[in-house]
C-alpha cells in the first residue's frame, strides 16, 4: 500500500459518523437464469451472501412499478466510515427518490474491520470489490437491470470507494458521484476509460479539506484533473445557484461523459440536504439537494454497451 494510502486509511477512521448494527438473512448464491422474466415484489428487504468465507449484508430496495420484464437502472449507494447501508439509504433519501424513477437501489454495508466498518482500499482485489462483483452477478440472477444503467454513488469513505471502482473496475458504472470526499482518492491512472462524474464539497469540510493540504490535493484541481481524463475541453463555466452554492461545468467532454461539482460554501463534510445534521462534520446546505442532482445526472448518461 502506497504512503498515500495509508494516510488517508488513517483518516477514514476519522470519518466515522453514524453506526447502526443489522442482521443478515439469507437468499439464494448469485447464479441462475439471466433473461428478464424476474418478477419480485416492491419494498425494501435486506440480503446477504459470503464472499471471501464473510457474510456480507446489503439492502435492496425494488420500486413498485417494477414488473421483472424491462430492464431497470440500479443505483449502489456507499455509506461513510462506521455507518451502514441502512443508514445511508435513510439519511440520502436514495430510495426514496428513485422510486418515481423505477430505478433499483443497492446500500450494502462495508466490511467490518475491528470495532469500524469501512470500505478497503485501494480495491484492485480485496474483499470489498469481490462483494461488488458478487452483487452485481446476485442483481442479474434474481432482477432485471439494465447493465448499462449502472451507477455509483457515496459519502466520505464511500465516495472514495466509489471513485476507486471507476477506476479498477472501469466500464462497470455508467456514471458515479462522490460526496465529500473527491480529493481524497487519486484520479484514474492516464488512458483508464473515462466515467461521468458529478461531486459535491463544502469549503469549510473539516475531514478533507477544500483547498487541500500537504497530503490532499485541492478539489478544484483533483475535479480538473477528472476532467482531463474524460477529455473535457476548457474552461470550465462556474455559476451561481444559491447564495451558498455554484456549480462548475467543463465542456465538450469525451465519448458521453461529463464531469460537474458542486461547491458549498462554508459547507462541512456532509450530504447536501441530508435527513441528518451532524454538527461534528459542520454546516449543512440545504439550498439543493444532492440526491436530486445526481439522480438527473445520471439519468443523462448510459454506457455504450
Amino acid at each position: 500500500m502506497s504512503a498515500r494510502w495509508t494516510r488517508l486509511a488513517r483518516v477514514v477512521v476519522v470519518c466515522a459518523s453514524f453506526v447502526a448494527s443489522v442482521s443478515a438473512c439469507a437468499v439464494p448464491p448469485p447464479g441462475g437464469p439471466t433473461a428478464c422474466n424476474l418478477p419480485s415484489p416492491a419494498g425494501t428487504s435486506l440480503q446477504s451472501m459470503t464472499v471471501d468465507g464473510q457474510s456480507r449484508a446489503f439492502w435492496v430496495a425494488v420500486p413498485p412499478n417494477y414488473t421483472g420484464k424491462a430492464p431497470v437502472p440500479v443505483v449502489f449507494n456507499f455509506h461513510g466510515a462506521g455507518s451502514n447501508g441502512y443508514v445511508e439509504d435513510r439519511y440520502t433519501q436514495m430510495s426514496v427518490k428513485a422510486a418515481p424513477l423505477g430505478w433499483i437501489v443497492m446500500s450494502p454495508d462495508a466490511y467490518v474491520n475491528g470495532a469500524l466498518t469501512y470500505w478497503s482500499l485501494p480495491p484492485p482485489a480485496n474483499p470489498d470489490t469481490h462483494f461488488v462483483t458478487a452483487m452485481l452477478q446476485w442483481l442479474r440472477s434474481h432482477l432485471c437491470t439494465d447493465s448499462r444503467r449502472m451507477f455509483a454513488t457515496g459519502l466520505s469513505d464511500g465516495a472514495m470507494f466509489t471513485q476507486a471502482l471507476a477506476c479498477f473496475m472501469p466500464g462497470t458504472f455508467a456514471a458515479i458521484a462522490p460526496v465529500g470526499a473527491i480529493n481524497a482518492t487519486p484520479v484514474c491512472r492516464a488512458g483508464t476509460p473515462g466515467t461521468p462524474l458529478i461531486t459535491f464539497h463544502g469549503t469549510a469540510d473539516p475531514i478533507f479539506p477544500y483547498q487541500g493540504n500537504d497530503t490532499l490535493p485541492s478539489v478544484p484541481a483533483t475535479v480538473a484533473a477528472w476532467a482531463t481524463l474524460d477529455g473535457c475541453g476548457t474552461p470550465a463555466t462556474t455559476t451561481v445557484v444559491a447564495s451558498d452554492v455554484t456549480h462548475t461545468v467543463y465542456p465538450a467532454c469525451g465519448n458521453g461523459t461529463g464531469v460537474e461539482l458542486y461547491t458549498i460554501l462554508d459547507g462541512g463534510h456532509n450530504w447536501p440536504d441530508g435527513q441528518f445534521y451532524t454538527v461534528p462534520f459542520g454546516r449543512m446546505t440545504t439550498s439543493i439537494d444532492a440526491t436530486d442532482i445526481m439522480l438527473r445526472f445520471f439519468a443523462a448518461h448510459r454506457r455504450a454497451s
